[in-house]
């Protein structure tokens, strides 16, 4: 890290975003080498939405585990797209430690962009109590909603879901998320076929150990 990098405060890296055009991300790249104590004090400082997002994505991009309690804080956030943010920055560190919160926020949420997010952290934290709601979610009319919770319930390899997604499939009409409920079925098929496998492995070894024991 350079020694400017080094000595940026949190006030200097609100007032770098504020600076910042419209397309932050260059902004947002250049903090990502900033220590993450300073970004995590600064998303506590009052600023503006796009600011508060910003440091989010931030903490996203350098996949922070210590960021975690204060992306839990502002899943509570009033600005929809902060919450956005937020989750998605959850969904990339994949701590399961974040389940719960992502799960309380989600039966809350209002907006359907955010809950779309919300159920892809769902997925990528591996929170398999969420997976009845993930269910439910394929039946919503948000379209991007629905190719979420499949993709969560795909990489939850959550066979109990796959019923409700061979339905789903079936009449989905929006490509993506058909994309997404064709892949999930694929995980599933593909999890069965490992568990065929170990099962005939742990058949094979404990017929091994009983001849080896006569």
């Amino acid at each position: 890290m350079s020694r400017r990098l080094k000595s940026l405060t949190a006030d200097d890296v609100i007032r770098l975003l504020l600076d910042a055009p419209s397309d932050s991300r260059p902004a947002t790249k250049i903090l990502s080498r900033v220590g993450a104590p300073v970004i995590i004090e600064a998303i506590r400082i009052p600023a503006s939405a796009p600011v508060r997002a910003g440091l989010c994505d931030v903490l996203r991009f350098r996949h922070e585990p210590t960021a975690v309690p204060v992306l839990v804080e502002m899943l509570d956030d009033p600005d929809p797209g902060v919450r956005s943010a937020a989750a998605d920055a959850l969904a990339k560190i994949g701590n399961p430690e974040a389940g719960p919160a992502l799960e309380d926020r989600f039966r809350t949420e209002l907006s359907s962009e955010v809950r779309s997010m919300l159920a892809a952290a769902l997925g990528a934290v591996g929170r398999t109590q969420a997976i009845s709601l993930l269910i439910e979610s394929l039946n919503d009319p948000w379209e991007v909603l629905r190719g979420c919770a499949a993709w969560s319930l795909g990489h939850l390899k959550a066979l109990e879901a796959e019923d409700a997604l061979t339905q789903a499939v079936k009449r989905e009409q929006n490509a993506y998320s058909k994309t997404q409920l064709e892949r999930a079925l694929s995980e599933m098929r593909s999890e069965r076929r490992r568990q065929a496998r170990a099962e005939v492995s742990r058949k094979t070894t404990r017929g091994s150990v009983r001849r080896r024991a006569r």
